[in-house]
């Protein structure tokens, strides 16, 4: 999920980095993360008030769907030799807006933070980088955005102390597909990361940024899950970031803290948040 904009001063607009998770985050996402309350998009009192029509009925997964393929069967093939389904595992794919009013609200998050506007925004831009070890293209080329029935996308930005410039956020995305598909990816991007402890991608510009993988952890939150950490080289500077990817039923749950000071506490308030609160409404 691309971080497009960056300054040394703040952090990024758009989380490039989070192309490398989902949340590609899983691809957090985690894609199009949005690190600041000021960007502001038209449709986003509109995606509100459908969310909370979605989450009045029938219980959150019952609401009505917007797309065709929600609902439908489990066809993929399971990436997990041949293991029982887990819960859920063939429950409705919820729509965006159903993933919308999942999300943790004002709330249910540590304090100081402020949570963005949702994005719905997909991950369509061009991937003509190349990366320095082929093993390590999954890290960077593969989205479920793209291709899943609901995504969403939130960020959670914490005010400095000093009320300057804000140079912390948590950036959540949820997707939905069938759990044979969710589950084949967290374990090929697992295996990604056990393989690519560094590597490089450079861009069509020649320009080259460095990532080293730390700290990778699978199970940490639940059977599917894959947690690590993430520091990026680019020229305009360095960012830090704790990833956190785990599957529930038919939805994947990104989350992505980042910082341009230093290394991230790891998000467990958010990730074991999120991951609790979409259990809860997909009964799983």
């Amino acid at each position: 999920m691309p971080f497009t904009t960056r300054t040394t001063t703040s952090v990024p607009r758009r989380a490039k980095a989070a192309r490398l998770a989902l949340v590609p985050v899983l691809g957090l996402a985690l894609a199009g993360l949005t690190a600041c309350n000021d960007d502001k998009k038209a449709d986003a009192s509109a995606g509100s008030s459908a969310s909370s029509d979605a989450g009045n009925s029938g219980g959150l997964w019952g609401g009505p769907s917007k797309s065709p393929d929600a609902g439908k069967a489990d066809t993929a093939k399971p990436g997990t030799g041949g293991k029982s389904p887990a819960a859920g595992a063939n429950a409705k794919q919820p729509s965006t807006d159903d993933l919308t009013a999942a999300l943790l609200n004002a709330q249910e998050i540590p304090a100081g933070y402020t949570p963005g506007d949702p994005d719905q925004s997909r991950d369509t831009e061009a991937k003509d980088s190349e990366v320095s070890d082929p093993r390590c293209k999954t890290l960077v080329y593969d989205s479920l955005d793209a291709t899943s029935v609901g995504h969403i996308v939130q960020t959670y930005v914490k005010a400095p102390a000093d009320g300057g410039q804000p140079r912390e956020a948590v950036a959540i995305a949820l997707d939905s597909q069938s759990n044979a598909s969710l589950r084949q990816y967290v374990e090929s991007y697992a295996a990604a990361l056990k393989a690519c402890p560094s590597f490089t991608e450079t861009q069509k510009d020649g320009t080259v940024e460095k990532y080293t993988v730390t700290t990778v952890q699978t199970g940490k939150y639940g059977a599917d899950s894959v947690s690590f950490r993430l520091q990026d080289d680019a020229k305009d500077g360095r960012k830090y970031m704790y990833f956190v990817v785990a599957v529930k039923g038919t939805v994947s749950v990104q989350v992505a803290a980042v910082s341009a000071d230093g290394p991230p506490a790891e998000p467990t308030q958010f990730a074991k948040g999120q991951i609790d609160k979409v259990g809860q409404a997909a009964g799983a």
